[in-house]
């Protein structure tokens, strides 16, 4: 077996993600709302559940190529091990192809023997392997997410929905290679390279090398450990992952994408001369890290979600989009990558055909930055309805009832597709949202779907408050006197 050297990949400059603490919490209201709420969080999990049935033909079909090549895992076999942690006190956890067990093993013991805890999942039943929710669990627990990378791993279906699962969670992502980058580079899925292209990888392709590379991961892990320590927190993990990240843009002095090409006088552009520019100035990059229809994918992507739809290009939202890199040199460039792979991350996590979906909601309170609330705010609108689905019900845990986010959901519940419309009733039930009581009291009366109907009255009774009481009181009473008519 090899492990191999320390190889640092060219990336792009590296990319800072701005993470600030969330201050939404659930309301407290009293022992009877916290009994409707437990009963209606059964409700919000058979609604994820039914709405994953739906999908279960689809979704054997994409993960055939998982089972062929073995489940992944992420474990250790020997519970004795010294610092063999629990997800809720890991310092790390290691994801990989099932058929990389023995290297997985051998980093873990390594690891550990340094001081590290590693997240250890027993495994004693067959039936346990293709069970994703520990995983899942282990990646928001823990502090540090390491993925064994080989052509294997990188064919995985649930390899590459816990490095999104990773990313989305912000944790500080290792990417350890067992095999040559040519070998998986080639099998990389756009996804995976948006997000692994930032970071140095480690190789450890022969025993050799595996020498120089072993040092090299393990103070790299401390150091952002240390990090993480010292700021409480507040930072960002994923961004300590890119501590050894030259930023090559820093020394730069030329002035930014907008001043290069338009100057500073003009604050709005039209779309198509922005894009054309946009396109004459990066399109070797965009072919290298765009690569087909993956850049009319981008297009689409700035026009809808930065233009809005609106056919020129304000100055305004452009510095708003790119934050703190808006007076560098590619900031733009660099801040569209990231958010690339960031909105590529969030779908690859919701998707129907997500290992780790259910485990993701489920934790979404643990992580619910305002970057994936936002994120989860766009997935409203995407045109998958199973997409529309799952964000509106991710959207209800994460206990975000802010104005935006309530009509955000209002607006689906017009939506054409009856589960989109459940399970926007489900969240907003959950949510408690009052401002969307006349709207859901709407869909009571007049969806004509019975699921539809039933998950809105589930939410009234959840909501309460006059208006909902009073809705419900005489629309009881308006049933009962036309079933006395009809007998």
């Amino acid at each position: 077996m090899g492990c191999g050297s320390s190889f640092a990949l060219s990336p792009p400059k590296p990319v800072q993600i701005n993470v600030i603490e969330p201050t939404s919490v659930f309301v407290d209201t009293g022992a009877q709302s916290e009994t409707q709420l437990t009963k209606f969080e059964r409700k919000l999990s058979l609604t994820v559940g039914y709405s994953q049935q739906r999908q279960s033909f689809s979704s054997a079909t994409s993960k055939e190529r998982v089972t062929e090549s073995g489940p992944s895992t992420s474990f250790l076999p020997n519970k004795q091990e010294e610092n063999m942690a629990s997800s809720q006190a890991a310092d790390i956890m290691i994801s990989g192809d099932g058929n990389d067990r023995d290297f997985i093993n051998f980093l873990s013991r390594e690891l550990s023997s340094e001081g590290l805890k590693v997240w250890n999942e027993e495994r004693k039943d067959p039936a346990t392997v293709s069970n994703p929710s520990p995983r899942a669990q282990a990646i928001v627990e823990a502090k540090a997410f390491v993925i064994v990378l080989s052509s294997n791993a990188v064919q995985s279906q649930h390899c590459t929905d816990e490095v999104s699962l990773a990313y989305i969670s912000n944790k500080a992502i290792f990417p350890v290679a067992k095999e040559s980058f040519d070998k998986i580079y080639k099998d990389l899925d756009f996804g995976m390279k948006l997000t692994l292209a930032k970071l140095n990888w480690m190789f450890f392709t022969n025993n050799e090398e595996c020498q120089k590379s072993l040092p090299t991961l393990v103070t790299t892990i401390r150091s952002s450990l240390n990090k993480l320590s010292n700021t409480e927190g507040v930072a960002s993990t994923y961004e300590v992952s890119q501590l050894y990240v030259n930023n090559r843009d820093s020394h730069e002095a030329k002035p930014g994408f907008w001043e290069r090409k338009f100057g500073n006088v003009r604050t709005n552009i039209p779309w198509v001369e922005f894009k054309k520019a946009f396109q004459e100035e990066y399109q070797r990059k965009l072919d290298k890290h765009f690569p087909g229809k993956q850049q009319e994918f981008l297009m689409r992507l700035i026009n809808k979600d930065l233009l809005e739809g609106s056919p020129r290009f304000h100055r305004e939202a452009y510095d708003n989009f790119c934050g703190t890199e808006v007076g560098k040199t590619h900031g733009f460039y660099s801040r569209l990558k990231e958010y690339c792979c960031s909105k590529h991350a969030m779908r690859e996590v919701f998707s129907m055909d997500s290992t780790v979906r259910l485990s993701a909601i489920q934790n979404l309170g643990k992580f619910k930055t305002p970057g994936v609330v936002s994120s989860l705010k766009k997935l409203l609108v995407d045109e998958d309805p199973n997409i529309r689905a799952v964000a509106a019900i991710a959207l209800g845990k994460t206990g975000t009832c802010t104005p935006d986010i309530v009509q955000a959901l209002v607006n689906l519940l017009k939506d054409e597709d009856r589960l989109v419309r459940e399970s926007t009733c489900v969240s907003l039930g959950y949510l408690q949202a009052q401002a969307a009581v006349p709207h859901i009291i709407n869909a009571w009366r007049n969806d004509p779907i019975s699921h539809v109907r039933e998950a809105a009255q589930a939410a009234l009774r959840v909501i309460g408050g006059d208006e909902a009481n009073q809705a419900v009181h005489i629309t009881q009473v308006l049933t009962r006197e036309m079933n006395d008519l009809a007998k």
